[in-house]
This record gives C-alpha cells, sequence and structure tokens, in this order.
C-alpha cells in the first residue's frame, strides 16, 4: 500500500502540533507559536495544496524553526523536523542554511 505524501503545510503543521511547549510563558507561546500557526494555517487554506512560492516556504521553514525554539525544543529535535521536512519536499535548494542557523542559534 503507497503512503499518501503530505502537503508541505501538512509536514509543517504536523512538525508545531506533536512538539510539545516545554517553556510555560503563555504570552509569549501565543505570539511566537499560536498566532504564526494560525497565519499557516489560513494560508493553506488559500493554496489548496499546492507548494507555495520559494520566498514563502523559506519563510514559513524560518518561522517553524523560530516557533520550534519558543518551545524550548533541543537542537538536535528542531534540526530533525527542518531536516525530514527539507528532505522529504526536496527544499535544499531554498532551505538548506536553515539547519546551518539552528546550530549558529543554539552556540
Amino acid at each position: 500500500m503507497n503512503a499518501i505524501k503530505p502537503t508541505f503545510i501538512g509536514s509543517v503543521l504536523k512538525a508545531i502540533a506533536c512538539t510539545p511547549n516545554l517553556k510555560l510563558d503563555h504570552d509569549n507561546y501565543q505570539r511566537l507559536v499560536a498566532q504564526p500557526t494560525q497565519q499557516i494555517r489560513s494560508l493553506s487554506k488559500t493554496l489548496e495544496g499546492h507548494m507555495p512560492e520559494p520566498v514563502k516556504v523559506r519563510e514559513i521553514m524560518s518561522q517553524l524553526r523560530d516557533m520550534l525554539d519558543a518551545k524550548g525544543i533541543d537542537l538536535d529535535e528542531r534540526q530533525d523536523h527542518l531536516r525530514e521536512i527539507i528532505e522529504l519536499h526536496l527544499l535544499q535548494e531554498p532551505c538548506a542554511d536553515l539547519l546551518e542557523t539552528v546550530t549558529a542559534a543554539a552556540s
């Protein structure tokens, strides 16, 4: 049986939803995670399953990196989520350096 490949936005939303919030600051969570997540969900509806433009892909991946950081997720897990999405959706060209910025931000 063939598995159905999720959309890019679906993969991003899955990473957000499946990652626990390890920080207890509700205001920061709302501002840094909940609001951007809602914007991504809204964009998903307008895209109707299509891939966004490369500039928007990069913006969304940067938002995901920042949301995972805001949730207090450790470096390895942040990199794993980003790497999985980059590889699944063949985003090496527009997003390869995002993995480096995860490492740099943690230093």
